[in-house]
């Protein structure tokens, strides 16, 4: 059993995700880039900390149930007392400039 395969079961173990997947590349770039031990430990962390941001912004964002494409271009006007106008106005977010609060509100249940 190598080095790596050696750290990359301990990782197994602490659930660690990325760090198995990230390890020969930055292993490689710390080689070919001459890095220090300090700077290689750094980064295997940060991949670690970076890969599970991301995911937690994927979970996040399909709990929120929204479609891919969603934005205030496919806003269904004729449904809710907003008009163009004042969807535009409040997409400009000039009321965070003038300190002003701005509440939406809906039928329980609605999306």
């Amino acid at each position: 059993m190598t080095k790596t395969d050696l750290i990359k079961n301990h990782c197994k173990e602490l659930n660690l995700s990325a760090l198995p997947a990230n390890i020969d590349l930055v292993v490689a770039a710390a080689e070919t880039h001459k890095v220090s031990y300090l700077e290689l430990i750094k980064t295997l962390p940060g991949k670690e900390r970076q890969y599970r941001k991301s995911k937690e912004m994927e979970k996040r964002t399909k709990m929120t149930r929204l479609p891919l494409e969603y934005n205030l271009d496919n806003f269904d006007h004729a449904f809710s007392g907003f008009e163009k106008k004042q969807l535009n106005q409040l997409r400009k977010l000039t009321w965070l400039k003038q300190n002003f609060n701005v509440i939406l509100m809906g039928l329980s249940g609605t999306r």
